[in-house]
């Protein structure tokens, strides 16, 4: 008599395939899956670096699509987080210019005013 331990039944000697959780482990997916606003957000930050609005309306709608998944009791996707990121700082950025591009004309007006009457 041998004292033998059954063997699983598969080419990978007990282990399990490649890409599958171990015994006992919950399955979790390898990858998060895009929501529909994913590629809107993604493509209106881009275009936010040239024309405001769009950056605006991209972080707009990246967070609120945050919201939605979260109230849905899932994880947004990393794609936008990130592209809802970008099209935050990139809005940031063009209101900072707006600010200068502001202050340099009052500035400026300022300059002329003063040179008027002076100058009279």
């Amino acid at each position: 008599m041998t004292n033998q331990t059954p063997q699983p039944n598969n080419q990978f000697g007990g282990q399990p395939m490649p890409g599958q959780p171990m015994p006992n482990q919950p399955m979790q997916p390898a990858y998060q899956q895009e929501g529909p606003q994913d590629s809107t957000v993604m493509v209106l930050g881009i275009v936010g670096i040239f024309v405001a609005i769009c950056a605006f309306i991209g972080w707009y709608i990246g967070s609120k699509a945050q919201k939605d998944a979260l109230a849905q009791g899932q994880q947004p996707s990393q794609k936008l987080k990130t592209w809802t990121t970008v099209s935050k700082v990139v809005s940031i950025i063009w209101i900072v210019l707006l600010v200068l591009y502001v202050l340099f004309f009052v500035v400026m007006a300022g300059l002329i005013a003063a040179s008027i009457v002076a100058g009279m």
